[in-house]
């Protein structure tokens, strides 16, 4: 048990960590599109790469605070079929949401890993700021791989409440 709560503290760290890079990521596209919006509506002279930095900006944010919405249980889903069901059936749903998650993060870390792996051999860079095409791409498996964890340490820890 001792190391399950070990997991918890360093998947909610790392969690909070990439949350905290996410909100610069948020940052960042909102400053450069409004100050875009400045420049080409008042000015006529708009930044060249400003669509290609918010896109970027906009990656980074979804897939890094990915596993701390998923250590707290927040993200989105419908529970208008799960209330209509009989308690049993909502458990055998919350384990099977719990499973699926886990294939799917899987499922995203080998196959992002793969991508971002082959960018860095081609040495692909993004068209208008030059930066090395990996980067962007790697931030997938590595938010998929956190959010992984962070539901895999969230639902070992809670079969005594009778959920995943």
């Amino acid at each position: 048990m001792r190391i399950l709560e070990g997991g918890r503290r360093v998947v909610a760290w790392v969690s909070s960590v990439l949350s905290w890079v996410s909100a610069v990521f948020l940052a960042a596209a909102v400053l450069l599109a409004t100050v875009n919006v400045v420049l080409r509506y008042f000015f006529r002279a708009p930044i060249p790469w400003a669509d290609e930095g918010i896109t970027l900006s906009l990656v980074g944010m979804v897939t890094l605070v990915l596993p701390l919405v998923e250590f707290r249980g927040e993200h989105l889903r419908v529970t208008l079929f799960e209330r209509m069901c009989p308690p049993k059936v909502r458990l055998a749903l919350a384990w099977l949401s719990w499973a699926l998650t886990i294939v799917v993060t899987a499922y995203l870390t080998v196959v992002g890993w793969a991508v971002a792996s082959t960018n860095h051999r081609l040495a692909t860079t993004t068209p208008a700021l030059g930066l090395p095409q990996w980067l962007p791409y790697a931030l997938v498996p590595l938010g998929a791989a956190f959010a992984g964890l962070a539901r895999l340490v969230q639902g070992a820890g809670s079969k005594e409440a009778g959920r995943p």
